[in-house]
């Protein structure tokens, strides 16, 4: 055989099977090009992602990949052999920023899942958004196709300066590209996702002129909750506010306005259900609400884990009948026990159900709350 040939088998076969044992891509791509390439804040300077199975990128302060001097500029950082594992299904929150403060900049990330060197937008876009503030981490929510195709594939991550999300090009070119950046990874996709179930019951009570209180079911397989309050009705696109707890008091608010609060749940590392919603409006400044003394009134329960008794305990004053509701973690109910005025101490039994999560409530006119109980 000719060594000329066998050069060319050597280096074929050799670069499958670095692909195969390191996950990189190795395929030609289009090679972006810029007028004047990452300036006036259309860099990538910082780029992470959380995977599954322990895997991560975190690709921070790289600054600007080229992008000087005489038209037409490359603004290319290649970090193929960076790689994170996503599940086809999952949701996953991509964390960028760009350098410094100049002209507002776009970031739109693609995953070639079908391996033919190019990034269909239509098809193999994952997400993207505006940058925030210039400097400052940017939350950017990227959603893997169920029917994503298993295996290592090209991601490329795109920004500019000029065009907006989802209309980011893939594959910048001179001269209709002036600025932005791409940088290349690896997305190793495995497995399917975990479908979180949605929270259930999400209320708004006890509203006041400056807050109120918000209480929701998590579903069965639950690990906790995320929740974001705002004025504006869009769904929100970047994470929120993690907690293990069932409900959230906000404070602070604006009087008479009218606010969003949307709580979704999560049942692994990056397992996250679709976002549920609730709207409130607070009071005028003038109007004296219940929830002011509901900060005096809170329940405890002992012991917890608890086997066979659990003893409930209502600590503060309260001057109306109330009841307590036990529920199961989808929200079924179990049991009810009604309270009287002034009466702090009650005992339910817990003999005969199953171990697991509980649900405990506590309402009466001028309070409500929410807690876990783990019945061992």
């Amino acid at each position: 055989m000719k060594p000329k040939l066998l050069l060319r088998l050597c280096t074929l076969t050799c670069a499958a099977i670095f692909s195969m044992f390191t996950g990189k891509v190795s395929a030609q791509y289009c090679n972006p090009t810029y007028f004047q390439g990452c300036v006036l804040s259309s860099q990538i300077n910082d780029f992470s992602l959380v995977g599954d199975a322990s895997t991560s990128i975190s690709d921070m302060g790289t600054g600007c990949s080229g992008g000087s001097g005489t038209p037409p500029v490359s603004a290319y950082r290649d970090m193929t052999f960076d790689s994170v594992t996503m599940a086809a299904g999952g949701t996953y929150t991509v964390v960028a920023n760009t350098a410094a403060a100049g002209f507002p900049a776009n970031l739109q990330i693609f995953i070639d899942f079908n391996d033919d060197n190019t990034f269909d937008p239509s098809t193999e876009s994952v997400g993207g958004g505006a940058f925030g503030t210039a400097g400052a981490a940017t939350d950017f929510i990227i959603t893997i196709p169920a029917t994503a195709a298993a295996g290592p594939h090209r991601m490329r991550a795109s920004s500019s300066g000029e065009s907006t999300y989802p209309s980011i090009s893939p594959c910048p070119s001179f001269p209709s590209s002036a600025t932005g950046e791409v940088h290349d990874y690896t997305a190793n996709i495995s497995g399917t996702a975990t479908t979180c179930g949605v929270p259930t019951s999400l209320a708004a009570s006890s509203v006041t002129s400056t807050s109120a209180v918000l209480d929701w079911v998590e579903p069965a397989g639950s690990v906790g909750s995320e929740y974001v309050v705002s004025t504006s009705s869009v769904t929100p696109t970047g994470s929120g506010t993690q907690t293990t707890a069932l409900t959230y008091s906000p404070t602070g608010l604006t009087p008479s306005t009218v606010y969003y609060a949307f709580v979704r749940d999560s049942c692994g590392a990056t397992s996250l259900s679709a976002w549920v919603s609730t709207t409130f409006t607070t009071t005028a400044t003038s109007t004296t609400s219940i929830n002011n003394a509901s900060a005096t009134v809170s329940i405890v329960t002992y012991p917890n884990p608890v086997k066979d008794e659990l003893t409930i305990k209502v600590n503060g004053s309260h001057n109306d009948a109330g009841q307590l509701q036990l529920m199961d973690i989808t929200g079924k109910l179990i049991r009810t026990i009604n309270t009287s005025a002034g009466i702090n101490m009650h005992t339910v039994s817990l003999s005969g159900l199953q171990a697991g999560i509980y649900l405990l409530r506590y309402t009466d006119a001028m309070h409500k709350q929410t807690i876990r109980i783990t019945k061992e």
